[in-house]
């Protein structure tokens, strides 16, 4: 992730999270090999494959601020499958985004979400589960320690 600056709804400072260029770059490499692993198989197994991706990608890099970058890759995702699906045959090559639409409603991808929020106590199911006192001792240790 990188950080950067900027201001939240009432207008105030904030530092915000967003994916680094590199690193989304290689999440859609591995993605363009996926497809082309799995270019062959039924529809529902491609969609449920890319499903996979994307919610490991959506539970890493789904934190505030982050969401453009993720509607980034759901976007590449439809252009990808799309023509993916029609390099399987020569018939498939007359497949419009109006029948590549069906097909994704009838095996639906994952939208973009944000899984996690940063310096929030609830957003971790494991710190849920810890009294709020020993929440604050380990943040307070962590920003002490000067890390994780």
């Amino acid at each position: 992730m990188t950080l950067h600056c900027t201001r939240n709804l009432k207008g105030n400072f904030k530092v915000g999270m967003r994916t680094e260029k590199s690193r989304l770059r290689r999440s859609l490499l591995s993605l363009q090999e996926l497809m082309r692993r799995v270019r062959h198989d039924t529809i529902s197994d491609q969609a449920g494959e890319i499903n996979a991706f994307l919610r490991g990608h959506y539970a890493y890099y789904g934190v505030a601020g982050n969401l453009r970058c993720l509607a980034k890759v759901y976007r590449v995702v439809e252009r990808y499958w799309r023509g993916m699906l029609r390099s399987r045959s020569r018939a498939a090559r007359c497949l419009t985004w109006e029948k590549y639409h069906q097909i994704k409603a009838s095996t639906p991808l994952l939208k973009p979400k944000l899984v996690s929020l940063p310096g929030v106590a609830g957003s971790c199911s494991a710190v849920n589960q810890l009294p709020k006192s020993v929440v604050r001792q380990i943040a307070c240790y962590v920003l002490w320690s000067g890390g994780g």
